[in-house]
C-alpha cells in the first residue's frame, strides 16, 4: 500500500489499472491510458485532476470529492460515475447511480443516474 500525495501523478498505460481507496469518502478506479493529479484539497474535499482517460468513482458521502478537467468539474454527491476526458480536456460524466454536480463553462447542471454529460 503506498500514499499518494498532492502533487502526485499517476499514469497508466494500455495493459495497466489503478484502484485508490480515499479513506471515509469510496474507491477511484483509474483506467487504461489515463493521467490524472492530485490536487490541494479544500474543506476536506479530495480532489482529482483528470488530464486525459477514464476514472471510475464510487463514493458513499456527499461532497466530499471532486474531479476535474481543463473546462469540467464534477463535484459528487454520493453514488457511482464514470469521467472520460479526451486529450482536448473535454470531458464526458456517466453517473450509473446517485447524483453529480457539474460545472462547465459558467453553467452547472444536477446529473442524475442513466444521464451522460459532455463539456465538447
Amino acid at each position: 500500500t503506498e500514499k499518494v500525495n498532492v502533487g502526485d501523478w499517476i499514469q497508466t498505460d494500455s495493459v495497466s489499472s489503478v484502484i485508490l481507496k480515499i479513506a471515509n469518502v469510496g474507491d477511484v478506479s483509474i483506467e487504461p491510458n489515463t493521467k490524472v493529479r492530485f490536487i490541494q484539497s479544500d474543506n476536506n474535499v479530495s480532489r482529482i485532476e483528470v488530464l486525459y482517460g477514464t476514472v471510475n468513482t464510487t463514493t458513499s458521502q456527499a461532497d466530499k470529492f471532486i474531479l476535474q478537467s481543463s473546462n469540467m468539474k464534477v463535484q459528487d454527491k454520493g453514488g457511482s460515475y464514470s469521467f472520460k476526458v479526451d486529450d482536448k480536456g473535454n470531458g464526458v460524466i456517466y453517473v450509473n447511480n446517485g447524483i453529480a454536480n457539474v460545472e462547465s463553462g459558467n453553467k452547472s447542471f444536477c446529473v442524475t443516474a442513466l444521464i451522460a454529460l459532455t463539456s465538447a
